[in-house]
């Protein structure tokens, strides 16, 4: 049994999500523009999509300002999707709302473009305005 003490963690600002985008998407519960990273969520980014993570989580910050597609993820209540499509892959960044109004970085990974063609084709996501 681990009976260490815990330590919090702090989540990091990783970027600025437009307000153009969160009115695109007709998102009005946010707070704040920030995106924030948790450890926890780069962990799971880092075990879970480990070819995301090494050849573009670096680039987060870019994809939040530049993404070729936005739209939101009907699983998640207010969960934003953000898609930059790079000729060799397609990168989702999911963002979530927490309870106070604040973005979070939820997961990344890669999306193929049949995933992107579907989505935009049903609505789930569209060009960036």
């Amino acid at each position: 049994m681990w009976v260490g003490k815990r330590t919090k963690t702090k989540s990091k600002k990783i970027g600025v999500l437009k307000r153009k985008y969160l009115k695109a998407l007709n998102i009005k519960n946010c707070n704040c523009f920030n995106i924030y990273l948790n450890p926890g969520a780069e962990k799971h980014i880092k075990t879970k999509h480990p070819k995301v993570y090494n050849n573009h989580f670096n680039s987060i910050k870019y994809i939040i300002q530049r993404p070729d597609y936005l739209g939101l993820n009907p699983n998640i209540k207010d969960g934003i999707e953000l898609v930059r499509d790079y000729k060799k892959d397609a990168v989702l960044i999911s963002i979530a709302i927490n309870k106070n109004g604040y973005l979070y970085l939820s997961s990344m990974y890669i999306i193929g473009n049949h995933k992107i063609q579907k989505r935009l084709k049903s609505g789930r996501l569209i060009p960036t305005p």
